[in-house]
């Protein structure tokens, strides 16, 4: 694989697995929640699948792409960008997980993460999100960017 989807597939990973001790807690159990890595765009069947069940939550991770992340550096700083999203049904049913609840699990696993265990400088960096405008799904988004170049 490509370093764009390992990172992926590292935040499919980490969010799946529990916070263990040193690390912060999060006040829903995510780690249940189906979760795929978004390659191709062709993920509506998982999607639908995945929201019909009891659970009624899905958790896509799709690359968006490269940034800088300091234009003033003497060499490039690369980093792959992320955004994370939450799907669920638009009528939620009370005994399913909220999804702005899920949304802000998600951005507490990865918050001040370091994928390949370095420095500071390869710390994951949660940004903004929000509620994205869908007709068939209550979807949230947030974007991760994950430095490739330290």
């Amino acid at each position: 694989m490509s370093i764009s989807l390992d990172h992926a597939v590292s935040i499919q990973t980490r969010l799946a697995s529990a916070p263990v001790a040193g690390e912060l807690t999060t006040d829903v159990d995510i780690t249940g929640v189906p979760s795929n890595v978004d390659r191709y765009g062709l993920i509506l069947g998982d999607i639908q699948a995945a929201v019909q069940k009891a659970a009624g939550t899905f958790i896509s991770i799709r690359w968006e792409g490269w940034t800088t992340l300091d234009e003033n550096a003497s060499r490039p700083r690369l980093a792959c960008r992320y955004t994370i999203f939450v799907w669920s049904r638009t009528v939620r049913d009370p005994a399913s997980l909220a999804p702005d609840d899920v949304m802000e699990a998600i951005m507490r696993r990865l918050w001040q993460w370091r994928p390949d265990g370095q420095t500071v400088l390869g710390e994951a960096k949660v940004g903004n999100g929000g509620i994205v405008p869908d007709k068939s799904f209550l979807v949230y988004d947030c974007e991760v960017i994950i430095p490739t170049s330290i």
